[in-house]
């Protein structure tokens, strides 16, 4: 019976630390999207309010998805430096992504070695 409850609170607790990561990656990606909406406007040289305006809702939804990501990462890790490596992770593995679609460039040689050394960090930060 206890080895059972043991079981249950281990996997409740990687399953919180699982949405965790997803919702501070979701917070990131809707971040840089908007980011990106806004660099994509300067490339035209147009921001207007039409344009400005859901750029704006996409920031507010993601700073909320962050505010519950950092949340609900600070619960399940109790370390902060775990969920922050966690959000720099995601906003290296998102942005190049993101870049790639909207713009259709590629990252440089750099700029690989830094994603694969992100990776790494964010594992090594919740591995141990």
């Amino acid at each position: 019976m206890k080895k059972r409850a043991a079981e249950r609170k281990r996997m409740n607790e990687t399953l919180l630390k699982i949405l965790a990561v997803v919702v501070l990656f979701a917070g990131e990606f809707f971040s840089i999207y908007s980011e990106m909406l806004a660099a994509r406007s300067a490339k035209t040289h147009t921001l207007t309010l039409a344009i400005l305006a859901p750029i704006v809702l996409w920031m507010c939804f993601a700073g909320l998805l962050l505010l519950a990501g950092y949340f609900l990462g600070y619960l399940s890790a109790r370390n902060i430096w775990v969920v922050t490596v966690t959000s720099l992770g995601s906003i290296l593995i998102a942005e190049p992504l993101l870049i790639v679609f909207m713009f259709g460039e590629w990252p440089t040689l750099g700029a690989w070695i830094g994603l694969i050394f992100a990776v790494l960090g964010m594992i090594a930060a919740f591995v141990f």
